[in-house]
C-alpha cells in the first residue's frame, strides 16, 4: 500500500509538473513579481493585491484538509493521504509554488506595502507549504510529527494576520465614513463629532454602500441613529 500511495503521489505531481500553462490547474498569476521594476510601485502594489488574494485563499484550502490529513497521518492511512493529495493537485492549490514571491523587501515597502502584511502573507505561504510536505509524507504512511508543528505554528500566525488584516481594512473605513460624515455637516463641531460617531456604528453594523451614502445633516441625525440602535439589535 504504501509503495502504491507513492506512486500515485508521483504520477499526480509529475502530471501538474508537466502540464502547459494552458492545461494547469494552477490559476495563471496576471501580475508577477518578475515583471515589477523597483521604483514602478504600480506594479508591485497590483502584484501585492492578486499574490495576497491567491495566497489567503489557498491557505483556506489547505486548512480545510489539515483535520482529514492529521487523521489519515495517525492512522497509517496512506491512500487516504495521497487521495488528499490528489485533491491539492487537481484543484490547483499551487499557487504558493507557481507565483512569484517578491523577494526585494525595499520595493514592497517603498510601494506603501507595509512589513506587517509583507510578512504576515509569507507566514501563510510556509504554513501552506508545511502542511503539504505533512500531507506527502502521510502518503508513505509517516507521521511527520515537526512538520505538523510548524504547521500549526505558522497557520496560527498566517490566521492571526489576516484576522488583523480584516480589522484594519474596518477601521480605515470607518475613518474614511468619519471623514465623510464631517465633509458633508459643515463646521459644526458638535454635529461633526454626533454625524463621526453615526458613521462609526454604521459601519459596523450594515453595508459600505449603506453607511457611506448617507447624507448626514440634523433632520437625518436622530433617524439613523435609530436605524443604527436597531440594526445592532
Amino acid at each position: 500500500m504504501k509503495v502504491l500511495s507513492s506512486l500515485l503521489v508521483l504520477v499526480f505531481s509529475t502530471a501538474l509538473q508537466t502540464a502547459t500553462a494552458d492545461e494547469s490547474p494552477v490559476p495563471r498569476q496576471l501580475h508577477p513579481a518578475a515583471a515589477c521594476k523597483d521604483a514602478d510601485t504600480t506594479c508591485v502594489k497590483a502584484w501585492f493585491a492578486e499574490y495576497k488574494t491567491g495566497i489567503t485563499e489557498e491557505f483556506t484550502s489547505y486548512e480545510s484538509l489539515a483535520g482529514p490529513a492529521y487523521q489519515a497521518a495517525k492512522a497509517g492511512d496512506d491512500m487516504a493521504a495521497a487521495g488528499i493529495t490528489r485533491t491539492m493537485i487537481e484543484g490547483g492549490w499551487y499557487r504558493h509554488n507557481h507565483w512569484d514571491m517578491m523577494a526585494n523587501p525595499t520595493a514592497v515597502f517603498g510601494a506603501g506595502i507595509s512589513p506587517d502584511d509583507y510578512e504576515g502573507i509569507d507566514h501563510c505561504r510556509t504554513a501552506i507549504i508545511d502542511l503539504k510536505f505533512f500531507i506527502v509524507a502521510a502518503s508513505s504512511a509517516r507521521f511527520d510529527s515537526d512538520g505538523w508543528s510548524d504547521w500549526k505554528d505558522f497557520s496560527r500566525q498566517c490566521r492571526a494576520y489576516m484576522g488583523n488584516a480584516r480589522r484594519r481594512k474596518k477601521i480605515d473605513f470607518q475613518r474614511a465614513c468619519c471623514s465623510r460624515s464631517r465633509s458633508l455637516v459643515g463646521s459644526d463641531f458638535q454635529l461633526s463629532k454626533t454625524s463621526c460617531i453615526l458613521a462609526r456604528i454604521a459601519s459596523s453594523r450594515v453595508s459600505v454602500r449603506d453607511s457611506c451614502t448617507v447624507v448626514f445633516s440634523p433632520s437625518l441625525a436622530s433617524t439613523f441613529l435609530v436605524k443604527a440602535s436597531v440594526l445592532s439589535v
